[in-house]
């Protein structure tokens, strides 16, 4: 089952709680997938960019900026999607392709 959300909150507590009722009914186990920003606006605009430049995006979630920008800007991770503010944080150190707007 993929939440939407990150462990630990009340859907994660729900979700589990929902899995362990299911998984004897269906006969097999049920595995939670917790994947923050899983339809989100973020996460939509990343799918319709795989859809439209026709390339494979794999999902990898970092813990903030302190973990993702040494990736990015070492090329390990060639596309992130960024808050504005932490975008302009690291100007220096990372290439903006496009903005989103409100």
């Amino acid at each position: 089952m993929v939440v939407p959300f990150p462990p630990g909150g009340s859907i994660d507590i729900v979700s589990r709680s929902i899995v362990e009722r299911w998984s004897p009914l269906l006969g097999q186990q049920i595995v939670v997938d917790n994947r923050g920003g899983v339809g989100s606006g973020l996460h939509l605009m990343g799918e319709l960019f795989k859809s439209v430049a026709g390339v494979d995006i794999v999902h990898v979630p970092f813990k903030g900026m302190g973990q993702a920008a040494p990736e990015i800007a070492s090329g390990r991770v060639q596309l992130a999607k960024l808050l504005r503010a932490e975008s302009a944080k690291w100007s220096k150190v990372i290439k903006a392709i496009g903005l989103k707007g409100e």
